[in-house]
């Protein structure tokens, strides 16, 4: 799969599932354990912007910083696509079971 495609899924997914009081906290450590402590503290950081906003929250925003960070995670690591990829559609699986209004 063309890595921004990738990127643009994952960007959806790490969205959806940053609205998701049971899926946040696991998603956040597999970023991490994927991409390291700062991707992490930026899931973090997107889901505080989309609950708790200072100003009207912007999931279309969120989406597109999503998408350019992860496209240039994986220009730097190609061979994390097949370990994202993974999560994602585990991630995917898990909203369409628990919230399937989320993953729009």
């Amino acid at each position: 799969m063309q890595t921004m495609r990738v990127a643009f899924e994952a960007a959806v997914t790490t969205v959806a599932v940053s609205e998701s009081d049971e899926l946040h906290g696991w998603f956040g450590d597999q970023l991490g354990w994927l991409f390291g402590p700062a991707v992490e503290q930026d899931f973090a950081d997107s889901r505080a912007r989309l609950l708790w906003p200072v100003r009207e929250p912007n999931p279309h925003a969120e989406k597109g910083c999503w998408r350019a960070r992860y496209e240039r995670l994986l220009a730097e690591r190609p061979e994390r696509v097949a370990p994202l990829l993974r999560l994602i559609g585990q991630a995917r699986e898990a909203l369409a079971t628990n919230h399937p209004g989320l993953l729009v």
